[in-house]
């Protein structure tokens, strides 16, 4: 098979709780989740849960294409993206490609 038709970089997998408005409606999130540049997949992980102060988190993974070589600058991309939607207050990175990351040893809150 050639090459031209093959991805020029692998897809990266990140898994993150997003903190919203307790207004928010899940289901239309993740589709505009999944209309944001170089998102290729995204669905929900966990169910919705809502915080003492009234938030709704919600983890979802979003399956992506990295726009760098580095790590940590597609994982901030990524989450900037998804916290410039409507109602996104919050998002706390748990897992890259399946397993914990940290940032110098630092949860990534973006």
């Amino acid at each position: 098979m050639s090459d031209q038709y093959r991805l020029s970089r692998q897809l990266m997998n990140v898994t993150v709780a997003v903190i919203c408005n307790p207004e928010i409606h899940v289901p239309d999130l993740l589709t505009k989740i999944r209309i944001l540049p170089t998102v290729a997949v995204v669905g929900q992980s966990d169910k919705v849960m809502r915080t003492d102060t009234g938030e709704t988190v919600v983890d979802i993974y979003v399956k992506f294409l990295p726009v760098s070589s580095k790590r940590y600058k597609n994982i901030v991309a990524i989450c900037e993206l998804i916290k410039s939607l409507p109602g996104v207050n919050k998002i706390k990175v748990l897992e890259l490609d399946k397993k914990p990351v940290t940032f110098k040893g630092q949860q990534i809150i973006i």
